[in-house]
């Protein structure tokens, strides 16, 4: 009876609005209604921050980012010291993880084929890469997508890394000047043509090197959602993940004009 009195001083508005936060609530997406990448076949990792049931946190100090793939490749801290913020920072309303003298890895599998890789997140460093910062990588090995400090220091490092493709917001990039996109909320893809043979992974940190004061090169900003794939999409369903990315964290403006999923999501 109370349930009823109570509904029935709502309006239609504010009924209609309960009911898409509790369909946007219980969404397997964590969030996200509709198509979610574990749509397609061989999906690798997922780590999505805007998931509060996958953080392992104590006073918005990250210990462990539980992977929602069907392979349960959970990225956790080596040490206290080495824990990424949660809590103190938002994108399109929601939840990111902070990074910056911080990492989280993952040391297994001993070969990991990360074959497509998705990450949204952003920069906030300053105007040039400074020492190799590592957005994601291998552990002990494998070149993924890093800060280039030569040159200009506003690309990506390039060489012997293990992808063949890049696109940045849906775009095909050589990598050598991100940094104008990457300074606000970006979403990166790489692929390779062939599976890949990387050892673990690592995330805020290049590769297996040491967060110590004199050997840092850390990622320095917010990582927001990474989904990797155990082979190489084909366009369309590239194009399906971009979509779902780009639009759940509010960054479909920077898609091209003719992406299919510029206006909506999958």
């Amino acid at each position: 009876m109370t349930k009823l009195l109570l509904r029935s001083r709502l309006t239609a508005g504010d009924i209609a609005a309960l009911e898409s936060l509790k369909a946007r609530a219980e969404s397997p997406g964590g969030g996200v209604q509709g198509w979610t990448p574990d749509a397609l076949a061989n999906l690798g990792l997922w780590l999505d921050a805007d998931d509060a049931r996958t953080i392992s946190a104590v006073s918005g100090r990250v210990s462990q980012w539980d992977d929602k793939s069907p392979r349960g490749y959970h990225a956790y801290a080596l040490s206290p010291a080495e824990h990424p913020k949660s809590g103190g920072r938002t994108i399109n309303g929601r939840s990111v993880l902070e990074f910056r003298e911080s990492r989280l890895v993952r040391k297994l599998p001993e070969k990991g084929n990360w074959q497509d890789l998705y990450i949204v997140a952003d920069w906030d460093g300053g105007a040039r890469f400074d020492n190799y910062n590592g957005l994601f990588t291998g552990f002990q090995g494998g070149i993924g997508v890093i800060g280039n400090t030569r040159g200009t220091g506003t690309g990506l490092w390039v060489h012997e890394k293990w992808w063949s493709s890049l696109y940045v917001n849906g775009v095909a990039d050589n990598g050598l000047d991100v940094m104008e996109r990457f300074s606000r909320p970006f979403l990166v893809s790489c692929s390779a043509d062939k599976a890949v043979d990387v050892a673990g992974f690592s995330i805020g940190n290049d590769r297996g090197i040491g967060l110590a004061q004199n050997h840092l090169r850390d990622w320095e900003g917010a990582v927001c959602e990474i989904v990797a794939f155990e082979r190489k999409l084909s366009d369309t369903e590239r194009q399906q993940v971009e979509g779902y990315l780009a639009h759940k964290w509010g960054l479909s403006s920077a898609l091209p004009a003719d992406h299919p999923y510029k206006t909506e999501a999958p």
